[in-house]
């Protein structure tokens, strides 16, 4: 038997100008978006401010939460969530961060720490490009907070298992025997894991299923106050640091009483990993210690504190890391994927959560756009994949490069002096210098769409941001043109 779902989710958000517009008959469409993460929250709370659009937000799990202590905001993208949100006013007063503004944003400064006697190690290079960290659990309050009660509904204990799509009924998702839903457009919001992805995909595994990266990555936590009692003078209390040696690195941040770590360690990429087994399993101390045997003692004097232990009460956890690959499209007819679903990448950047905060905007400025109905909606979303799509799949691979670099296993890199191979590293994020917003790809995504429909002047796009990593068939080369309006005749 079909019925339709109801909220699970009160919403403490603001109200539209009707109670009535989640009627099917008075909305200009409706959206299904899969995932209540950073990305789905973020899509739903920009297309909130419209009062005549229908969003019900689809949670598999019982509750809104999300894994991971913290999330990095660069500044382009953190404008773009002030100036459409009141973003980080809201997650001040929901303390998910301790200041409001750009104050306490940080910068990544980066060590040479698998020499002990110092020579030419230690601190190389500190970004002139800042960050600022929030609590994960808070953004996604901050993000709930800003939700249309009128127009938004979010139902938890909806795990996506297949949906259909034909001209005569539109699009049905299945949630199990006995949940039924329809949409006009449904937006894959649901993670690595995507079941979104992996219907789109479903006669090709590489793309349908993640891919395990070659790389573990060992997270555990300290006690500030603590280490600063042990040694006053630590780096690690400081900031963001990252700690480089060769074929590894350590990354420590330090955010309020907690001083949380991050080890990455390489292995084969062939090595079998187990998706419900294997993907987080818990570690101990000492196997993080171990990674940072014969580096330079302050890392050493931080690794040897007792961990705080984790909710379950792990010294640490051993995490697989996975990356989806390059697909060759983020849509199918009015179907779309965003975030970690359409462009996992690897973590060396700090830019997953962000990528999928582009998306969002981008998509949500085609969806308020008067010329999408819902006989436009597929080109609307084929001007986001056309825009979006090269531009993420770049960002990844400027991670994958960046990855490469901390590790000194970037082999152009072989000789160099550590200040020269600290240019280069900066070189990769030169475009998070830029203190915009993600308005451009916007604008680039909207004229794009105009001329699909027709009513663009000049045609189609001819100019967004590009990050070029590759020269011939390896990584030879960065170079970054900066993000541009769209050029006329």
């Amino acid at each position: 038997m079909e019925r339709s779902v109801d909220g699970d989710v009160p919403l403490a958000g603001r109200t539209g100008r009707s109670n009535t517009i989640r009627s099917q008959e008075s909305a200009k469409f409706k959206i299904a978006i899969c995932g209540a993460g950073i990305a789905g929250l973020v899509l739903a709370a920009f297309i909130s401010r419209s009062d005549d659009i229908v969003i019900d937000i689809y949670e598999s799990q019982d509750e809104v939460r999300t894994a991971g202590a913290g999330i990095a905001l660069w500044k382009r993208y953190w404008n773009t969530l002030v100036r459409e949100l009141d973003f980080d006013r809201a997650c001040v007063e929901l303390k998910a961060t301790a200041t409001g503004g750009w104050d306490g944003a940080q910068s990544a400064q980066i060590r040479r720490s698998d020499n002990p006697e110092g020579l030419e190690g230690g601190l190389f290079k500190v970004f002139d490009h800042a960050f600022k960290s929030y609590a994960r659990q808070g953004v996604l309050a901050a993000l709930l907070s800003k939700l249309n009660a009128d127009t938004c509904k979010v139902h938890t204990q909806h795990r996506l298992v297949h949906y259909t799509v034909t001209p005569a009924d539109g699009i049905k998702l299945y949630f199990g025997y006995t949940k039924l839903a329809t949409c006009d457009i449904l937006i894959g919001a649901d993670g690595i894991h995507s079941r979104v992805r992996s219907m789109m995909y479903e006669s090709i595994q590489e793309y349908a299923k993640p891919t395990f990266s070659g790389q573990y990555a060992y997270r555990t936590m300290f006690s500030a106050e603590k280490l600063k009692n042990r040694n006053g003078n630590n780096p690690a209390l400081i900031d963001f640091n990252m700690w480089c040696g060769k074929g590894r690195h350590i990354v420590s941040n330090a955010i309020g009483p907690k001083i949380y770590v991050t080890a990455y360690e390489n292995v084969s990429p062939n090595e079998p990993i187990e998706r419900t087994k294997d993907w987080v399993k818990p570690a101990s101390a000492k196997k993080v210690l171990s990674l940072a045997e014969g580096w330079e003692p302050d890392l050493i004097t931080l690794l040897k504190e007792p961990p705080i232990p984790d909710n379950d009460g792990h010294q640490a956890t051993r995490w697989a890391v996975h990356t989806v690959s390059h697909i060759p499209s983020f849509v199918s007819g009015p179907v779309a994927i965003i975030g970690d679903a359409a462009h996992a990448m690897l973590p060396h950047q700090g830019l997953g959560a962000c990528q999928g905060i582009e998306d969002a905007y981008v998509l949500s400025q085609l969806l308020h756009h008067p010329l999408t109905t819902k006989a436009t909606l597929a080109k609307a979303l084929q001007a986001f994949d056309t825009v979006r799509r090269p531009l993420a799949q770049e960002v990844a691979k400027g991670s994958e490069l960046s990855g490469k670099m901390f590790d000194f296993e970037y082999e152009p890199h072989s000789g160099k002096f550590l200040e020269e191979i600290g240019r280069e590293l900066a070189s990769v994020g030169e475009f998070l210098r830029e203190d915009g917003e993600c308005k451009e790809s916007a604008d680039a995504a909207v004229k794009e769409f105009e001329s699909l429909c027709g009513t663009c002047p000049y045609g189609a796009f001819s100019r967004v941001t590009r990050l070029n990593f590759s020269k011939g068939n390896g990584i030879e080369d960065v170079t970054t043109v900066s993000l541009r309006d769209i050029e006329g005749p």
